[in-house]
Formats: structure tokens, sequence, C-alpha cells
């Protein structure tokens, strides 16, 4: 979901972009711990396409936001969590892996995938009303 930023009040605004600030650092913390070879170069490779597959906005009316594919369970599920940053902190670790496990077995990957990216994009929807109700 993308909201413009003058929906927000500056609390509401300073407060998440804390939460978020202190998200990334604990993320690149892990990413370094980890360092894989491997993995960085499907991270950037990914991350370009995710990021330009989230360019295609669908506008929601009457609320100045808009929602977009979303793009952040991919990365978790391929390139691990901490690449991916808040959709796979929650939809990843509570939702797909439980279901999918550690087998490789289509269907419980697949049906993973649909619960995690369902509830990951409701998520998001439901934290811009969190968000509007917040501020107002």
């Amino acid at each position: 979901m993308h909201m413009a930023d003058a929906l927000l009040s500056p609390l509401v605004d300073a407060t998440f972009w804390t939460i978020s600030g202190g998200l990334t650092v604990y993320a690149a913390k892990k990413i370094r711990n980890e360092h894989d070879p491997v993995k960085t170069p499907l991270m950037g490779v990914l991350g370009a396409f995710i990021f330009a597959a989230q360019m295609i906005n669908f506008t929601i009316p009457e609320t100045g936001s808009s929602g977009h594919l979303g793009g952040g369970l991919l990365l978790a599920i391929l390139v691990g969590p901490h690449q991916a940053f808040l959709p796979a902190f929650i939809a990843y670790p509570l939702l797909y892996r439980p279901i999918a496990g550690d087998s490789l077995s289509p269907r419980k990957m697949a049906v993973g995938s649909v619960v995690a990216a369902t509830a990951a994009l409701l998520l998001g929807s439901f934290s811009v009303v969190v968000l509007m109700g917040v501020t107002l």
C-alpha cells in the first residue's frame, strides 16, 4: 500500500519512520552476519524486478492512497526474511514457514504462498486503516 505523506500526522509519521529505521538496521546486521555471496546478486536482481513490478499502482478512490503488487513475501521465500523487511517478518515466519516447512512439496509451497501472500496484502491494507485512524 502507498499513502500520501500528507495523510499522516507528524507524530505518526515519525513513529513509523523510527520503527522502519530500527528494522532496517536489524535486517542489515543479520544480512552482514550471514554473508552469503550467492544471495547478494540474486537479492539485487530480485529487488530491482519487484521494485519495477510494484510501480503498477491501483488507485483506491477517495482515500489518497493506492495499492500495488506486493513482493516482500516473494523475496523472503527466495532469499530469506531479513532481505525482504516487514512483510517477511510477519507473513513469512508466522504463515509461510509453518505451512510449507522445509519440504520441497509443490502443494505445501503453493498453499503456504497463497495464505501468506493474502495475509501480507490484507495486513498492508489494514495498516492504512490503522494509520488513518491514529492520525484522525
